[in-house]
């Protein structure tokens, strides 16, 4: 029985880390059309924050704002992209770059956890076929079979 739970909490887990990967892609993908557009970061990041109201700030700085969320993000290997971004932000240097790259990897990382599910759904589906089907298959074959052994 606790094996079935450590299962299921497994795969919620897996589900919400692919969920919160979806709302930052989507997040970095409006930020990078903000930035593209001539927008600075504020700005954008307040529009592309609509996507993701968890990332919405109010008062303080953005750099601050980004300190924050590198520390504080549920998921550990989304925080990196969040303490880049701050550190770019911090230096000066162009963003739309750094921001394009955290988009590209976090679509890499989604295509790549696609494949992996598409590759083992066929025999998860054979699985739950055969725990299904087989019962009641077998018990079509054999129960006229020991009726008749029985007389």
């Amino acid at each position: 029985m606790e094996d079935l739970r450590v299962f299921l909490n497994r795969g919620r887990e897996i589900r919400r880390v692919r969920s919160l990967r979806r709302k930052l892609l989507n997040f970095f993908d409006t930020l990078d059309l903000y930035l593209a557009c001539g927008y600075d970061l504020s700005f954008g990041w307040k529009e592309a924050a609509r996507v993701m109201p968890m990332l919405t700030f109010t008062g303080e700085s953005l750099a601050s704002h980004l300190g924050q969320i590198s520390t504080e993000l549920a998921i550990p290997d989304f925080r990196r992209w969040f303490s880049v971004l701050e550190a770019t932000y911090r230096s000066g240097a162009p963003l739309r770059p750094v921001v394009r790259a955290i988009s590209e990897s976090l679509r890499r990382d989604q295509i790549r956890d696609l494949d992996e599910h598409c590759r083992l759904l066929p025999s998860r589906a054979n699985i739950l076929l055969l725990l299904f089907f087989l019962p009641p298959a077998l018990a079509l074959v054999f129960v006229p079979l020991l009726g008749a052994l029985a007389h």
